[in-house]
């Protein structure tokens, strides 16, 4: 009876102890998975900046060439300098995928070809010629959408 109340004790602990090393393997688990998806969101906000910067520089132009008011182009050149820091904060949050970094350069290239774009527009084009070009950007993983002016943004 002694030795029988041994084992079923020592089983007791032995299934207590598993399920401690099974509780704790599964919360590392979820504590890793977790800060990927944090990662994820924050690769994801970062591109949306990007985004809404390029947005806000593409109203702007469209604004001043529209109205022909120079205090139109103010919102513009306040964010044509934060694109650069931004494109180079998404580059250090990907840092550790070389599928992203080049993907990134490609963006990267692209905005600068664009950005270029709209200051070769400055006031000589018509425009009816600038709204029949305007833009749209998206970093959205996976989806591929060509602007109308022939720039390819991918994320």
């Amino acid at each position: 009876m002694k030795n029988r109340l041994y084992i079923g004790f020592a089983i007791s602990i032995l299934l207590v102890l598993t399920g401690s090393i099974l509780s704790y393997v599964t919360f590392k688990r979820q504590t890793r998975e977790s800060e990927w998806v944090q990662h994820t969101y924050e690769v994801i906000t970062q591109a949306q900046r990007i985004n809404r910067l390029i947005y806000d520089m593409q109203v702007s132009g469209s604004n001043y060439r529209l109205i022909q008011d120079e205090k139109f182009l103010d919102p513009y050149y306040a964010t044509k300098p934060r694109i650069a820091p931004a494109i180079a904060g998404l580059r250090r949050l990907t840092i550790d995928n070389l599928a992203q970094q080049r993907q990134i350069d490609t963006i990267e290239t692209d905005i600068n070809r664009l950005v270029q774009y709209w200051e070769d527009l400055g006031t000589r084009i018509p425009i009816e010629y600038v709204f029949s070009h305007q833009l749209e950007v998206s970093f959205t993983e996976g989806k591929y959408r060509k602007p109308r002016t022939g720039v390819f943004f991918r994320w």
